[in-house]
């Protein structure tokens, strides 16, 4: 059994609103040999019967359906569940681009880091306008670094959700991940800068 390029964890709870374009755009990438593991947190909704009509048409998916028990949780089984390479997160409320984990990937494997993260952009519903975030404003891009020779990246932005992320570097480090708001996912990407030994920052 071939092993995926990439493990794309969605950790979902009620959002059968955001479903049919976050989830249906993943099965539109351009990098095809991925996993996407759907772990349904216990929603009230109808999210869980939306994940299973894809999964029917699309071998890709992977299904946890379990009780709620929070978002730390959810993502850890998601992690113990992921047979590929390298692992990306995409909450359900977040679009990625078609091409997005193609370049990620290749990025990754090119130049063998454990970590290829991206700007991105964020949507305000309100005004119906997008924000560009600039993830390594005034530093050097397509570089290789670690937080031992560069402490500047400790502080990027904490959108774990814009990168990709080497199986083996996390799992050798028994990290888990330890959060339910956004104080703590923070604290989340810090340490995992920390204990990583390479990390590529790119435009898409």
């Amino acid at each position: 059994m071939s092993i995926p390029n990439v493990s794309i964890i969605m950790p979902i709870y009620n959002a059968a609103d955001f479903l049919h374009e976050s989830l249906g755009g993943l099965l539109k990438q351009t990098l095809t040999d991925i996993e996407i593991i759907c772990v349904n947190d216990g929603s009230t909704d109808n999210s869980l019967d939306i994940i299973k009509e894809y999964a029917y048409n699309d071998s890709r998916i992977k299904i946890i359906n379990k009780s709620n028990s929070g978002y730390g949780n959810t993502m850890n089984l998601g992690l113990k569940m992921a047979t590929g390479e390298y692992i990306g997160i995409l909450e359900p409320d977040d679009f990625a681009d078609t091409e997005m984990f193609e370049k990620l990937y290749l990025t990754a494997k090119k130049f063998n880091v454990d970590v290829v993260k991206a700007n991105y952009f964020e949507y305000s519903q309100k005004n119906n306008s997008n924000t560009f975030y600039e993830v390594l404003y005034g530093h050097e891009y397509n570089k290789i670094v670690s937080a031992d020779e560069n402490e500047f990246i400790v502080f990027l932005r904490p959108c774990i959700w814009t990168a990709i992320y080497r199986v083996r570097r996390i799992r050798t480090q028994l990290l888990r991940l330890k959060f339910g708001c956004p104080i703590l996912k923070l604290f989340f990407l810090k340490r995992l800068i920390y204990i990583i030994e390479s990390i590529m920052i790119i435009h898409l």
